[in-house]
């Protein structure tokens, strides 16, 4: 889905929730690749920051100020 890819960049492990082969994969390397889990925590971790309540309540109350 285009808006995950937008959200979650490359801070999460994406797979084909159609293929049982693609699942399989994403798993093993879940459970197996730490140095991939240690990366991608890392990543997540910084990709949060890009979010946050306060950002997301001004840009709504600017455009409801705009709609009103």
């Amino acid at each position: 889905i285009p808006v995950m890819r937008e959200i979650c960049g490359d801070s999460v492990l994406y797979f084909d929730p159609y293929s049982d082969a693609d699942i399989r994969r994403a798993l093993v390397s879940a459970i197996s690749d730490t140095n991939l889990v240690e990366r991608k925590s890392h990543e997540g971790t910084l990709n949060v920051k890009n979010y946050s309540w306060e950002v997301a309540a001004l840009k709504y109350k600017e455009m409801f100020e705009e709609v009103i």
